[in-house]
């Protein structure tokens, strides 16, 4: 067996050990060159607990790899002092005790629990913050989650406590969190700055305590051509800020913590810029991610460049584990797989509506398009090519986006033509107009994009006017391929200067980097009525190159309209249907009411033909899955946001869709940028060393020192072309953050040694659901039944949390017995036993266990289920 050296870094000594261990092979965790092939590779065995080290980013040295734990000691290790003449706002970097000893960061771990099932995913996320100080502190922590994502729970926990967010228009749960802080009271505050930034506020955490704050995600999975993907976003790269900066006194200034002023170009710059970790140092929260993939079926492959995995497959889907000594806040976690046999015509997936007596709901429904078409049918194109040459894309970066315009380029056809634009501060290019694609012209684009290096700012209005107002012939169809990282803070202009000039051209973007800016991305595809690719820098880019191509080479199902028959369907999103490319489904959102009976016909036009896509609801449809209200109420309000006309309306219009978004945001409870989530503990008010009386304050109460976490610069970012380009927010008091290195210090809770309130130990689950050994009687196999009980453990957890709003150390076994008939439904679910004081408990647990929908098997039966659970607070 060989065996593989895997580098960690020594914790006493501080020196770098190599340790050989055994690797074996395991569940296909590296997909062959091209991922399309990857529909006939076999399932493989579960990885064992020693994997193969990572192929390591091309910028990675070796010296990147986290250390095996933050750990916690009773005193900090000495002093740290970080004074970058470089950075400007270095000094708020720091927060220094009287002796001089630097203590560690405030976030002490970070974890994603992730339930799929067909095309929804579930994800609650846990933030541990712990105060080493000796005063109370509030903790600012700028972060990013799924872009795409509904955000759709909150809740904060101190010790056995816990307490539910409350979602309030922005204004007033400031208002509520503010007062929580001036009075000593804990306090959490969730807003969004973003659909893909968030800013975490913690208040009153008092010396050596621990708090943690859980948010709960829906997100929807398109797959493309049979290829699924999931993306756990966890670091907010730093942002080109154009514009002139204001004043803080300002009526537009936003007062955030961040390392750029507002301007007048983004009025809230200083809430999307989190201070940058210097060189050489490391944030020392660790990471922890675990997803359960219930995909109906065996998974063929399952891959990740971005992270090391451990995985364990069975017949109905994967659970994927990361493996800790390769977790790092500075990457997105991306995992792809590819299910066994043909992919389904459609995917219909429903949450009913239990808050009514009648039938109805909410449903997501996923059609796939024709695979293929005539190529007799394909236009002449040309393509315009826009590389993004500003400085976050030196380095690295800038090495894949060559790779990739080098396949681009080679794979031009003959009757193509092209031209190239970089952009920076300005834009330029091989010429004013495209060329024909002959071996001379694209020898040319070759050289020029040789001579291409990252630096400067990143002025995308220019690379879009430059490509879009460049000359074209009406008998060759416009397609503009951009390639960036996407790190600007002015999304709202691009997307209304694409919307503006796009024409009848299409616009794909190609996402190039470790942590790239996907709501961007995304929102330039959607206005440009094309499609979106991402490029990680571990990643051959010929398949990535492909699949661009196979859309650019088939032309798409234009004129899109969608007609349901037989179902009373309403507020159905989007109302005005994208085009369709090649392996990319239609993807609708709506409420019904009635029963779920009828069929769904979706048409387009691919020339002069039509084409029809009729799909029947009694074929396809899939188990009630939970979740489905909150993406249906954030694609109502990602329509009224995202709708092209609103750059050129009215104020008061504008008002108005607000006023809308607002409205659903505050009735289904999904977080947007005119909403926050708030909760507080008023059961105590944390005290400090006292300073004498001010006027205003509570009496023998220290107030709050504002600690800044500081964030990791994404993977494969060159430090130089960011670090010392950043400025303080203007007026800023230099409230400090801190960062640690090496092991980090300080007093404290969590898990290793430290002393101080707080969790001990490494709590897992807030709270913890734990499933014991199952009783089966009948012919479905114990493994199936686990699968599916896992798959809906957010419906168990929903029960518990409601019991433990009245008793926050609610904690016993709860035993429900269900049977399971012939075709896979549950006629019966009760409670056998249970150890819970709140019977509604178990009660909750059986009524949600009722309406699961288990696999049919060639010998199915009746099955007998004892199935226990096991319940405690953390």
């Amino acid at each position: 067996m060989p065996s593989a050296c895997l580098p960690v870094l020594g914790l006493a000594a501080g020196v770098l050990v190599v340790a050989c261990t055994s690797a074996h092979p395991a569940l296909e965790l590296e997909p062959p060159d091209d991922p399309l092939a990857l529909a006939d590779e076999p399932i493989v065995p579960p990885m064992p607990s020693e994997p193969e080290p990572p192929r390591p980013p091309q910028t990675d040295t070796g010296d990147d790899l986290p250390d095996d734990r933050c750990v916690v000691t009773e005193r900090p290790r000495g002093v740290v002092v970080v004074d970058d003449p470089r950075d400007p706002a270095g000094g708020r970097l720091l927060t220094e005790r009287p002796d001089g000893t630097v203590v560690g960061l405030p976030l002490e771990h970070t974890s994603f629990d992730t339930i799929v099932v067909g095309t929804v995913a579930e994800t609650t996320v846990i933030q541990r913050f712990s105060n080493p100080l000796s005063d109370p502190i509030e903790v600012v922590y700028t972060f990013p989650l799924p872009h795409d994502g509904a955000v759709d729970d909150y809740w904060m926990r101190i010790g056995s406590r816990r307490i539910q967010g409350m979602i309030h228009r922005r204004e007033e749960a400031n208002a509520i969190y503010e007062t929580a802080k001036r009075k000593g009271q804990r306090a959490g505050l969730l807003e969004q700055e973003r659909p893909n930034v968030f800013t975490q506020r913690v208040a009153n955490v008092a010396p050596g305590e621990a708090i943690e704050v859980s948010m709960h995600v829906v997100q929807p999975l398109r797959p493309d051509q049979g290829r699924y993907e999931l993306v756990l976003p966890t670091v907010v790269g730093p942002r080109y800020i154009p514009g002139t900066p204001v004043s803080p006194a300002s009526a537009s200034a936003s007062d955030g913590t961040g390392m750029v002023a507002d301007t007048d170009a983004v009025p809230d710059a200083s809430r999307i810029t989190p201070p940058l970790v210097p060189p050489g140092y490391r944030s020392c929260g660790d990471l922890e991610i675990e997803v359960s993939i219930d995909a109906g079926g065996p998974i063929t492959a399952l891959w990740t460049r971005s992270h090391r995995i451990e995985a364990e497959s069975d017949h109905l889907g994967a659970m994927v584990r990361l493996d800790e000594r390769y977790a790092l806040l500075d990457r997105d976690f991306v995992l792809s797989w590819r299910k066994d046999g043909a992919e389904p015509r459609a995917i219909l997936q429903v949450q009913p509506d239990h808050d009514h007596d009648h039938d109805g709901g909410y449903f997501t429904l996923t059609i796939q398009p024709p695979q293929k078409v005539d190529p007799a049918q394909v236009p002449s194109r040309e393509i315009v090519f826009v590389l993004d040459t500003s400085g976050s894309m030196h380095g690295a970066p800038m090495d894949v986006a060559k790779a990739t315009m080098r396949r681009f380029l080679a794979e031009l056809g003959p009757d193509d033509a092209f031209s190239v634009i970089r952009f920076s501060e300005s834009a330029s290019g091989l010429g004013d107009q495209v060329v024909e694609a002959s071996p001379a012209n694209v020898t040319r684009a070759l050289e020029y994009v040789e001579t291409l290096e990252g630096g400067g700012g990143t002025r995308m209005t220019e690379g879009i006017r430059a490509a879009l107002g460049m000359p074209h012939r009406s008998d060759r169809l416009r397609t503009v391929v951009f390639l960036t990282d996407g790190y600007i803070g002015n999304e709202a202009e691009i997307f209304e200067l694409v919307a503006e000039q796009i024409g009848a051209a299409r616009l794909f973007s190609l996402g190039v980097g470790s942590s790239v800016n996907r709501f961007l991305l995304d929102g330039m595809a959607r206005m440009g009525r094309g499609s979106v690719t991402y490029v990680d820098l571990n990643q051959p880019t010929a398949p990535v190159v492909e699949r661009i191509y196979q859309k650019l080479r088939q032309p798409a199902l234009v004129d899109l309209e969608v007609e349901i028959d037989g179902l009373d369907v309403h507020d159905m999103v989007p109302q005005a249907l994208p085009d369709l490319f090649v392996g990319e489904p239609v993807v609708l959102f709506g409420r019904y009411e009635g029963p779920l009976t009828g069929r769904a016909v979706v048409r387009g036009r691919r020339g002069d033909e039509t084409i029809e896509l009729p799909v029947e609801f009694n074929e396809v449809r899939d188990e009630d899955t939970d979740g489905v209200r909150s993406m249906w109420a954030r694609q109502k309000i990602d329509a009224l946001e995202m709708d092209p006309t609103l750059g050129w309306a009215t104020q008061a219009r504008r008002e108005l869709v607000q006023e809308r978004v607002t409205n659903l945001s505050l009735h289904h409870r999904v977080l947007t940028r005119h909403t926050a989530f708030v909760a507080v503990d008023r059961t105590r008010v944390v005290t400090g060393r006292s300073r004498g009386r001010t006027p205003g304050r509570t009496p023998g109460r220290t107030p709050s020192r504002t600690m800044v976490q500081g964030v990791q610069a994404p993977a494969g970012i060159a430090h130089e072309s960011v670090w010392g380009q950043v400025a303080l927010p203007s007026g800023g008091d230099g409230s400090p953050g801190t960062i640690g290195k090496g092991s980090g210090g300080g007093s404290g809770s969590g898990y290793g040694r430290g002393s101080g309130a707080g969790f001990g130990g490494r709590g897992k689950r807030i709270p913890r659901i734990r499933q014991a050994r199952a009783q089966v009687k009948g012919s479905l196999s114990t493994a199936i039944i686990k699968r599916i009980v896992r798959a809906h453990i957010g419906e168990v957890r929903h029960c518990y949390n409601q019991g433990l709003i009245g008793d926050p150390t609610l904690a016993g076994r709860v035993v429900i017995q269900f049977v399971i008939d012939a075709i896979g439904r549950v006629s019966v679910a009760t409670v056998l036993r249970t150890e819970l004081p709140d019977e509604a408990v178990g009660q909750c647990i059986a009524k949600a266990v009722k309406r699961w929908k288990f696999p049919q098997g060639p010998d199915s039966g009746t099955a007998l289920v004892n199935y226990p659970f096991v319940l405690s607070p953390g």
